[in-house]
């Protein structure tokens, strides 16, 4: 039997206006992480990109509804990369998504430190010229 796939409640939606002729609009949506009942213990996180192709509701699983939740935000990040430059919404500037890139972990504990202390210097330094043109102390 074919498992049909639905987003259940929505609990977040993010439109975007996607460039060209016309204007398309592109609308994400995420579902409440749950119990996935046809595999044991994993969870799952409901996902539905409408505007950028196939509309199918795809369950993201997980060991817990945090990872569920971690992966499905990573997978719509994923979904819309290509298309980023195309992409503008309410808060973003021009090919910003608004979903950020996940630091994955299954690299193990020393990979995850190596990049995560990068992306801190890089924050950093950034922060510290942004400061310095402005003429603020941090």
């Amino acid at each position: 039997m074919k498992r049909i796939a639905h987003l259940g409640r929505v609990i977040a939606i993010r439109q975007f206006t996607l460039r060209g002729s016309p204007r398309k609009a592109v609308v994400v949506k995420l579902g409440i992480p749950r119990k996935d009942m046809q595999k044991g213990g994993d969870w799952l996180c409901p996902i539905q990109v409408r505007g950028l192709g196939d509309p199918t509701v795809k369950h993201i699983h997980g060991i817990d509804a945090f990872q569920a939740l971690i992966m499905a935000l990573e997978c719509v990040r994923a979904h819309l990369e290509p298309r980023r430059g195309q992409l503008s919404w309410a808060a973003g500037e021009k090919g910003q998504t608004g979903f950020p890139r996940y630091v994955p972990d299954i690299f193990g504990q020393k990979f995850s430190m190596k990049v995560n202390k990068f992306i801190d210097q890089e924050i950093s330094g950034f922060a510290k010229a942004a400061a310095k043109r402005h003429r603020v102390k941090l």
